[in-house]
């Protein structure tokens, strides 16, 4: 809505999917709104109760406070912050994603509570590269 030549959404492969979206709705958005990707995976079914979800996209959830996080959203959250997956361990159609997607500068965003960052690197660009290679093919 504020249409300015500096400004685009940063698409996040987590928030889409579990806001109810799909790959699909990319398709809807022109192109040059869409911004860079943040990528990473988790598994289809997440902790959050899906009439939650429809509820808010229909505009009737009754949200009880603005501050915080809206009740029932609590493990939504909680993933978002210490349960994403590495690109290509998880269950997120994360090729139909990238395909449905422009040419964007990608981020990898996977939290790893307990593991070394170096350990991390290689894992997250191991796994990135591989699904990666399935894009191209």
């Amino acid at each position: 809505m504020a249409d300015r030549p500096n400004c685009t959404i940063a698409v996040d492969s987590l928030h889409l999917y579990r806001s109810g979206g799909s790959h699909f709705d990319l398709d809807k958005i022109p192109q040059k709104y869409l911004g860079e990707i943040h990528l990473c995976d988790a598994v289809i079914n997440g902790p959050i109760d899906k009439k939650l979800v429809e509820a808010q996209r229909a505009g009737t959830l009754k949200v009880e406070s603005t501050a915080g996080t809206p009740k029932g959203f609590e493990g939504v959250v909680k993933e978002a912050r210490e349960g994403r997956l590495i690109p290509g361990v998880g269950e997120l159609p994360l090729v139909e994603f990238l395909r449905h997607m422009p040419e964007r500068p990608i981020g990898v965003e996977v939290p790893l509570p307990g593991y070394q960052t170096q350990r991390v690197f290689d894992l997250t660009y191991k796994y990135s590269q591989d699904l990666l290679n399935q894009l191209c093919s």
